[in-house]
């Protein structure tokens, strides 16, 4: 599996290349953003054991570059972040996530293939997704994902995605299982009005934890509504429902309904944005199996005067497994937090903020965070033929 990710990822690169040295009326841009933070975390490990409050020193970059031409368009980004903790052991981290997206347009069809390598942590990205704490770990991931739109009429075309994951945990820690996953999806879109499409859905994932015999299918069907209000509002609907089966070692096959949910909105204006959403959808998790995962959040960013804004956000979770042969708890988790930004000039930004997080699953696990960043954000630079 993860040499199948590697072999057509590297066979991206290299077509993308190709096609692009090939290009000479290409249009080329890219940009690099650098930040350095400091952070005081009071429970870095989400636990109820006795722990230290730590410091921590982050060092990152974001390098993103394009291309496009007639008919190409290929983008590619490179994050890396460098933290060093001090006031407990064994935290220091690096996280990368490297991205290459190639596009090709011909007639009545667009071809896609997004590639992606990534290491970060289970109480970052996957916490984020799934509500659920898990031991504090590196979690790396590749996935490829080939994808097909074609345009019956003008209001009219059909899509296909594919995408393949591996996901694995060096660090070997109890309760954290590696797996594999494959996800495809056949929709409709069409365009009813100049305001508002509507998109119908099959999906299927397949969830395999070979380490603990565990096997998950999930067939899921949705209809979603997307509408542009007015030129600064825009929401979207969806809803639907699924099936999983899934079998555990000798246990028998277990089957369970369940439904799907996403609203969104969001609201720009020249000094606000505010941003919110509710969602009942099916994730992977790393304790080796799927997860029903009820989500609301809301965002919002306000400019006070000049370039100092202000910006808030909360999210609450409810994370059932899709499992019935051993007993496991729901898992609640709660996130709010606050904070300012000052825009120095086009350049330069600082931004200080605080985060409040609460576990309930079963015992009730809090921690506090502060930040302060810096920001550098150097020009976009352009290359026309």
């Amino acid at each position: 599996m993860r040499g199948s990710i590697a072999c057509v990822v590297s066979v991206a690169v290299c077509v993308s290349a190709l096609v692009a040295s090939t290009a000479p009326a290409a249009e080329w841009s890219g940009s690099a953003t650098l930040f350095l933070r400091e952070e005081y975390n009071d429970n870095i490990l989400m636990t109820t054991a006795p722990h230290d409050t730590v410091w921590g020193s982050t060092a990152s970059s974001l390098l993103t570059l394009a291309m496009r031409d007639e008919r190409l368009q290929v983008k590619a980004a490179a994050l890396t972040e460098y933290t060093r903790y001090a006031g407990q052991q064994g935290l220091d981290t690096t996280i990368y996530d490297l991205t290459l997206s190639p596009v090709y347009t011909t007639g009545r069809a667009t071809w896609g293939l997004d590639g992606e390598l990534k290491q970060d942590l289970t109480l970052g990205g996957e916490l984020q997704e799934t509500g659920v704490v898990l031991t504090r770990s590196r979690r790396r991931t590749g996935s490829v994902g080939p994808s097909l739109t074609w345009a019956l009429t003008e209001k009219t075309s059909l899509q296909w995605q594919y995408r393949l994951t591996h996901v694995l945990y060096p660090g070997g820690d109890p309760g954290l299982v590696n797996y594999d996953l494959q996800e495809a999806t056949m929709a409709a879109i069409v365009s009813a009005t100049e305001r508002s499409s509507v998109t119908v859905s099959l999906d299927y994932t397949e969830y395999r934890a070979t380490s603990v015999s565990y096997l998950s299918r999930d067939y899921a069907a949705r209809i979603e509504l997307t509408h542009h209000f007015t030129e600064l509002t825009t929401g979207s609907l969806a809803a639907g429902g699924h099936q999983s089966t899934s079998t555990a070692g000798s246990s028998g096959t277990d089957r369970q309904w369940g439904w799907l949910f996403d609203g969104h909105l969001e609201r720009q204006s020249e000094v606000m944005t505010v941003t919110g959403r509710v969602s009942h959808e099916v994730y992977p998790s790393g304790a080796g199996y799927l997860l029903e995962v009820a989500h609301a959040s809301g965002q919002i960013n306000r400019n006070l005067f000049l370039s100092l804004s202000v910006f808030a956000s909360a999210d609450a979770y409810l994370s059932t497994a899709l499992r019935t042969d051993i007993h496991i708890p729901d898992s609640r988790y709660y996130s709010t937090g606050a904070g300012l930004s000052w825009k120095w000039n086009e350049h330069w930004a600082t931004d200080a903020s605080y985060q409040y997080s609460r576990q309930d699953a079963p015992e009730v696990v809090k921690a506090n965070v502060v930040y302060l960043r810096v920001v550098f954000t150097g020009d976009t630079v352009f290359s026309s033929p």
